[in-house]
């Protein structure tokens, strides 16, 4: 996400979908984004807003088996990293 935050604009924004409830890692196939994971996730982004999501999902045991992915939308709103070879992102 560090990379991503570099290489987009300030200003540039980007549409991010990742599985989010109770932290977990599924063997070595994926994470499931919660209430430690998901702010440092998130960390160096504004959150301009989100789709299908609710801060009690990362505290229900309900959505530890399911795939549930919200998009969030994020700014970058740091001016000092920007102008990476992708600064046009």
């Amino acid at each position: 996400m560090e990379k991503l935050r570099r290489m987009t604009k300030p200003g540039g924004r980007l549409f991010l979908a990742v599985p989010v409830g109770p932290d977990t890692v599924v063997w070595n196939l994926h994470r499931v984004y919660g209430k430690a994971r998901l702010p440092l996730l998130l960390r160096g982004w504004t959150l301009l807003g989100t789709y299908g999501y609710s801060p009690t999902m990362v505290h229900l045991e309900a959505f530890r088996h399911q795939h549930h992915q919200p998009v969030f939308l994020l700014e970058n709103t740091d001016p000092g990293d920007a102008g990476e070879s992708l600064a046009w992102l």
